[in-house]
């Protein structure tokens, strides 16, 4: 069971927590009865919220993260020298969010045997509530930039260091909006299409 530990009461309110993990089920119930849920655990989860921004929530992530499928042995190992994410809009529906790693890798495992799958010096990922988007009916806007990232077993320009910086915006979303009695995105429901795409870059890094 993960540890938690709560400080920095009266200016800031900082919630560290041990061995946090995650799980990600199917959506659907033909998903369900054919994929397994996957779970990611974390090596330590720092949380910050300041008592003078309220809205804006801060994360640290401590590696290594592992991946795995329940009942099954670790299939993944990320690890990274630094990472944190912030939120802005809590409680309420966020209006944007961000997540950056540095010296970020991806082992895959094979029993006692780590292979490399993926790698990137710095990896950032940001999204947010298109400007004039309703919450009936969200657009996101979404920026991903890789700096010396290389993927392995897929193409070989891939193998050899990379920066890109891919642009999208994601609709098909229903709603944002909260139902009386259910928390979060509670109305949101898939699919959701990648309607439009601009401003793709992928070039060698030197």
């Amino acid at each position: 069971m993960p540890n938690a530990r709560v400080a920095g009461f009266p200016f800031r309110l900082e919630v560290r927590c041990d061995g946090a993990s995650v799980t990600l089920l199917s959506q659907t119930a033909a998903q369900a009865a054919t994929q397994a849920p996957i779970t990611a655990q974390l090596g330590e989860i720092i949380v910050v919220a300041q008592v003078y921004d309220p809205k804006l929530l801060i994360a640290e992530f401590t590696a290594p993260a592992t991946i795995s499928d329940r009942g099954q042995q670790t299939s993944m190992i990320v690890n990274w020298s630094k990472a944190h994410s912030s939120v802005v809009g809590l409680p309420a529906v966020p209006q944007r969010a961000s997540i950056t790693f540095d010296d970020a890798s991806v082992n895959r495992v094979d029993g006692p045997v780590q292979a490399p799958l993926a790698g990137a010096k710095h990896v950032e990922l940001h999204g947010r509530l298109a400007e004039g988007s309703g919450l009936d009916r969200p657009v996101i806007e979404t920026v991903l930039q890789i700096a010396g990232g290389s993927v392995q077993g897929l193409h070989p320009l891939l193998v050899q260091p990379f920066d890109a910086d891919v642009r999208t915006m994601l609709s098909g979303l229903k709603d944002f909006r909260q139902s009386p009695g259910r928390s979060g995105f509670a109305k949101s429901r898939p699919p959701a299409d990648m309607s439009r795409s601009c401003s793709p870059g992928l070039r060698r890094a030197i």
